[in-house]
């Protein structure tokens, strides 16, 4: 994702807006499931994690890698989950 000149970029439909320096960068924004995924700009690579789903976390080398892997991650960590009842 390239946030250009005016913090501001589209992603998978949704509006983020970016924050930071040229060293890191900020996103927070809303997975497909909607849970919220806080993704940040490391020198080469991005990180993020689900604040809903302990454990949760992503890395890539674009931010939708990132965004990509932290969905599986969030996916695998909810399909082992024991059911309620």
């Amino acid at each position: 994702m390239q946030s250009g000149n005016s913090g501001f970029a589209a992603w998978g439909g949704l509006a983020v807006t970016t924050e930071g320096t040229a060293r890191k960068s900020v996103v927070d924004t809303k997975m497909q499931s909607g849970l919220s995924a806080h993704l940040e700009h490391h020198g080469e690579w991005w990180i993020g994690f689900c604040p809903e789903v302990p454990g949760a976390n992503g890395q890539g080398t674009t931010s939708e890698d990132c965004l990509h892997n932290l969905e599986e991650a969030v996916a695998l960590i909810l399909d082992e989950s024991p059911a309620d009842g």
